[in-house]
C-alpha cells in the first residue's frame, strides 16, 4: 500500500501550475497580433472581476450617475477580458473606461473572437457567478437602505413627540 503524504504548499503549487498553466493563443488582425487566453479560470480572478465590478458601480452611484444593465454587462465582459487574457488594460479606472473598451473592441471586431475563444463552460460559469454575486450584493444594499429608512422614520417620529 502506498503511503499517503500530508498536504504541503509545494504540492499545492504543483497542482496549481498544472491546473492553470494552459493558455490558448488567439490570432487577430490576419495573424499580426495575438492574445493569450486562460483555458481554466482561477477562482481568485473570478472574485476579482466581481470586486472590481462592484467597486466601479459604487463609484458611479456615489457621483449620482446612472448605471444601466448594458453598461454593467459591457464592463463585466471587459473585466473578464482583463483578468483572463494577456491584454494590458491597466489604464482603465472607471465604469465608463471599461464600457468604452468594450465599445472600441466591438467596433474593431475584437470582442467576438476573444469571447468565442474562452471555454464555453468556464465563461458561462463566470457570468453566472458574477450575476449571483451581484444579486447577493443587491439584496444586502436593499437591506441597508431599508434599515436607514426605518431608522429615519423612528428618528422622525421621536422628534415629533
Amino acid at each position: 500500500m502506498a503511503t499517503i503524504k500530508n498536504l504541503s504548499l509545494s504540492h499545492i503549487k504543483k497542482q496549481d501550475a498544472k491546473k492553470f498553466k494552459e493558455k490558448k493563443q488567439v490570432l487577430l488582425d490576419d495573424g499580426t497580433v495575438k492574445v493569450d487566453v486562460d483555458v481554466t479560470f482561477r477562482t481568485s480572478k473570478k472574485n476579482q472581476v466581481v470586486a472590481d465590478l462592484i467597486k466601479l458601480i459604487q463609484e458611479k452611484v456615489k457621483k449620482n450617475e446612472s448605471v444601466t444593465g448594458e453598461s454593467i454587462s459591457a464592463a463585466m465582459l471587459s473585466l473578464i477580458i482583463k483578468q483572463f487574457t494577456s491584454i494590458d488594460v491597466k489604464s482603465l479606472n472607471t465604469l465608463d473606461d471599461y464600457v468604452e473598451m468594450f465599445i472600441i473592441m466591438t467596433d474593431n471586431n475584437y470582442i467576438s473572437p476573444i469571447i468565442d475563444s474562452f471555454d464555453k463552460t468556464e465563461l458561462q460559469s463566470m457570468i453566472d457567478y458574477v450575476n449571483e454575486q451581484l444579486d447577493k450584493w443587491n439584496v444586502e444594499v436593499r437591506k441597508i437602505l431599508e434599515e436607514i429608512r426605518t431608522n429615519e422614520g423612528v428618528n422622525n417620529g421621536t422628534e415629533l413627540q
